[in-house]
């Protein structure tokens, strides 16, 4: 069930559009020239009631975009890969600094306190 998003790179158009349908019901027109892609990829899933396009030559303008479960998925991932980045880059550096420097005063103070008297 866990899949890999590393390889899925989005365009920023493609991001908006999908965030548009996630939280928004649209048309498919929304999608525009990123349509296909965005379907290869398994995000959205078009669903239009059949007619017979035939008879009048005109495609349906009822076409429903749907963003898919993967979507979802991939919504997950990338906030913990943000949540990840910023422990790993941020807060964990930050927490080792505090405890060191808490750890340097402990031990300096225990140093100049009369326990630990220099020998003549």
């Amino acid at each position: 069930m866990n899949e890999d998003f590393s390889n899925l790179n989005l365009f920023w158009p493609e991001r908006i559009r999908l965030y548009v349908l996630y939280r928004f019901r649209r048309n498919a027109d929304v999608l525009g020239p990123y349509e296909t892609a965005l379907l290869q990829a398994k995000l959205v899933v078009v669903r239009y009631s059949f007619h017979d396009t035939l008879a009048d030559k005109t495609p349906s303008s009822d076409r429903k975009a749907y963003v898919t479960t993967r979507y979802v998925r991939y919504l997950r991932w990338k906030k913990n890969q943000t949540i990840s980045r910023i422990f790993g880059s941020v807060l964990l550096p930050f927490v080792v600094a505090v405890l060191s420097t808490i750890a340097t005063q402990l031990i300096q103070q225990w140093l100049e306190s009369a326990v630990c008297m220099p020998i003549p």
